[in-house]
Formats: C-alpha cells, sequence, structure tokens
C-alpha cells in the first residue's frame, strides 16, 4: 500500500522506527505526520508500539497511556518518544583495537 505521497507504508513504519531510535525528532515527526496523513492510524498505532515495547518499555507506561488517551497530539508525543528514548539510551564510549578506553 502507497502513503499519500507515494511512498511504500512498510518503509514509512521502518523509517519512523530508526528515526525513533536514533532519536531524530523531526525526521520521526515527518514520518509518522505522513502515516497520518495517510489515514493509516492503525499502522501508525502498531508501529509505535512497537517502539514503545523495543526502545522505552514498562519504566516509561506514562508514554503509552498518553499515546491512547484521546486528549494527546500523536505528533506531539512521537517528538516526545524521542526525548525520553535519548535520555534512556546508553551511552557509547570510544574503543581502541585492544579494548575500552
Amino acid at each position: 500500500m502507497l502513503s499519500r505521497n507515494l511512498y511504500e507504508c512498510d518503509s514509512v513504519c521502518f523509517a519512523l522506527l530508526d528515526a525513533l531510535r536514533k532519536s531524530r525528532r523531526e525526521e520521526a515527526v515527518y514520518w509518522a505526520y505522513e502515516l497520518l496523513f495517510s489515514c493509516e492510524y492503525e499502522l501508525l498505532d502498531k508501529t509505535m508500539i512497537r517502539a514503545w515495547l523495543l526502545y522505552l518499555g514498562p519504566p516509561n507506561i506514562h508514554w503509552l497511556d498518553a499515546w491512547f488517551s484521546d486528549s494527546c497530539e500523536k505528533l506531539v508525543l512521537v517528538a516526545g518518544f524521542c526525548t525520553l528514548y535519548s535520555v534512556k539510551k546508553p551511552r557509547v564510549f570510544g574503543y581502541t583495537r585492544h579494548g575500552a578506553d
């Protein structure tokens, strides 16, 4: 299936997951908007639940509650997801050929 701007919807979902994983807020919002604009609400829900399971998990159950409440703007929550994940993800330190610095 194609989105309104003629992207494959599966590719949009993968691009959204990748942007969330890399905490690229503007890119994530762009891809989420592409799904919303294409009326692919269920696909957006499934993608964001998958992202929550992969990247945030139970310590951030409040984000998932907000996602399913009618009062929250979905694109704001996508941007907030990036902020939560950038705080949560482990920092990688430089490595040399012989091990960690």
